[in-house]
This record gives C-alpha cells, structure tokens and sequence, in this order.
C-alpha cells in the first residue's frame, strides 16, 4: 500500500514523491477520500501521469525519442514504464525521430557537420541522422553564399570564420567563393 496525502492538485506520498494531478484523474481513480493505493493502483496512475505529461509536451512542440524520455524520468523512476510509454507512442507516430530530424534541419541554418554534431547531442541514432542529412543537403554552396552577402563587408577571413562557426566544411567554403569570383 502506498500511503499519501492530498495536498491542493498534489498527492504527497510516505516516501516524499509527489504526484499532480487532475481533477479527471481524481475521478477516474477515485482518490477523493482516499489515503492509500494498492500497488497496481498506484502503477496505474503513475502510467496514466506520465501519459499525460508525455500528450502535453508533444502537443506543443515536438521531441526525440531521447529527449522525452529524459524529460519524463524526472517525473517518474521506472525506466521501464518510460520505454513502453514511448514504444506505444513511436507505434502511434506521436513520435518519429526521422521526421524530427528533418524538421530540425530545415528549421535551423547550420553546415551538415554542425547539423550532424547537433542531432548527435539530441540522442538521434547515427543512421536516422545521416539519412536525414543525406535527403535535406545536397550541396551548402547555395546556402553558404546567401550567409556570405548577408555578412555584408565585414573582412573575408571574418566571413571565413563565421561560415565555420556555423558548421560549414572549409573545402565546401572554398568551393562556393571560387563560383562567387568567378
């Protein structure tokens, strides 16, 4: 038995976790009046908050696969109710990390090598982030010279660096000024 107590949209439990919940959840597992779960019960319930949380998040923005679970093992110490919860939702395609990638890379300006680096840090698998690199570049010079003329008159070893900074390769970097002084 898990012992608890209801403290505003709160259940304080004996161990000192704590839970918010709604009052759907209130009804639907009739906590009102209670001060103890039976162990399913509390599985249960627990389940269902990290559901939420998970519908909440992903309807507002989407995530990785890596980066769901890192946010929900905050809220919830089974990592093995996080792995189901988020087998079930790549089954529902709530979440795709190809697609992610994807998104990610035509939302952000970055070279491939920044990119990469980038979906790396964000817990994508080597293969879903090459694929994706693979579909989304076919060649930075076209990008590489817009953040050029968009750097206006600055020095070219200044532009040079910049270009670098942003993840571009420095033969790619070649390549586009040899087409623009041409």
């Amino acid at each position: 038995m898990k012992k608890f107590q209801k403290y505003r949209n709160k259940l304080i439990f004996d161990d000192g976790s704590q839970i918010f919940v709604t009052k759907e959840m209130i009804q639907k597992f009739t906590l009102q009046g209670k001060d103890s779960l039976s162990e399913e019960e509390y599985e249960e319930l627990i389940r269902y908050r990290i559901r939420l949380s998970a519908y909440t998040w992903l309807s507002k923005r989407d995530y990785s696969a890596k980066e769901l679970e890192m946010k929900l093992s905050r809220y919830c110490s089974q990592k093995q109710w996080i792995l189901d919860l988020i087998e079930d939702l790549q089954d529902q395609e709530y979440l795709d990390d190809y697609h992610y990638a994807i998104q990610w890379i035509q939302a952000k300006k970055y070279g491939r090598s920044k990119m990469e680096y980038l979906l790396l840090q964000k817990g994508l698998s080597r293969e879903i982030v090459k694929k994706a690199l693979e579909e989304t570049y076919e060649s930075d010079s076209d990008e590489i010279v817009r953040v050029w003329n968009k750097l206006g008159e600055k020095a070219k070893e200044k532009k040079v660096m910049a270009l670098l900074r942003k993840g571009y390769r420095y033969s790619e970097i070649k390549k586009a000024l040899a087409e623009i002084e041409e």
